[in-house]
């Protein structure tokens, strides 16, 4: 009786032991598919602080056990000099190679560097080494913000590892989008900011003539304050970067403060 109980539970016993095994592999990372078009990276993040500032991403690659499930919604630790290691995983579900976008939404970040990491034979590729304070030819797309692109090949899972050091804030708003999704995205987003920046410049606009046919002292305050609060939104959206002062990468970098400060005064 024992025996033909053994033998009726062993099919039901390997099947959960296969179905373990599924969960566990789908566990490691995020699965990407043609049902899918964005995903936000919350809950999906582990992150390893340098507080030396001096760990190469080889060094960091021999010690991912390091790393720590980030908790938070979203990245924000504030200002720290120490550089932020975050990695998430990726399994391209399809039978066909896809190509995704990270989309890190704050421009305002000194140091971005993003690595590959093949967790079958271990090589680590450099997909970008940007940042506010480098060149904009030194971005994989020539963006407001900081966009990276992922090729993944079928049925493989991916390591990425993210490196972010900056003398402002540490914030870190990360998604992933589609390619088709990305341009939509994108187009979306560029037209929005267009329409803030054009209003505020037709608002000065308005004003110099204001002022040209008055002559009152008052406008002129008027228009320098609106003159500095664009600079400042140029800077603090990237625009500027993208359009004004390409590779100029010091005024990016620095301008903030001053036009604040002006806008203020």
């Amino acid at each position: 009786m024992m025996r033909m109980l053994q033998r009726s539970l062993l099919p039901l016993v390997l099947l959960l032991v296969s179905f373990t095994s599924i969960c566990s592999q789908a566990s490691t990372g995020l699965v990407l598919d043609s049902s899918v078009t964005n995903l936000r990276l919350n809950g999906q993040l582990q992150f390893f602080e340098d507080k030396s500032n001096r760990l190469r991403v080889e060094d960091i690659a021999q010690q991912l056990q390091a790393f720590q499930i980030y908790e938070k919604e979203s990245v924000n630790e504030g200002y720290s000099s120490s550089a932020w290691w975050f990695s998430f995983q990726l399994y391209n579900n399809e039978q066909v190679p896809i190509h995704w976008w990270l989309d890190i939404s704050y421009p305002l970040l000194d140091e971005v560097e993003l690595y590959e990491l093949d967790p079958a034979t271990g090589s680590i590729r450099s997909i970008a080494q940007t940042g506010d304070t480098r060149p904009l030819s030194s971005r994989s797309a020539k963006t407001s913000t900081f966009v990276f692109p992922l090729q993944l090949q079928p049925q493989r899972e991916y390591r990425y590892l993210l490196r972010v050091w900056t003398t402002g804030t540490i914030a870190v708003p990360m998604e992933l989008h589609s390619s088709t999704t990305f341009i939509e995205y994108y187009g979306d987003q560029r037209l929005l900011t267009g329409i803030y920046h054009g209003g505020a410049f037709f608002l000065m606009l308005y004003n110099i003539g204001l002022l040209l046919a008055v002559r009152e002292r008052l406008y002129l305050y008027y228009v320098m304050y609106v003159a500095f609060f664009l600079l400042t939104t140029f800077t603090a959206t990237g625009v500027g970067f993208e359009f004004l002062w390409t590779d100029q990468y010091w005024i990016q970098s620095g301008a903030m403060p001053i036009t604040i400060m002006c806008s203020c005064i």
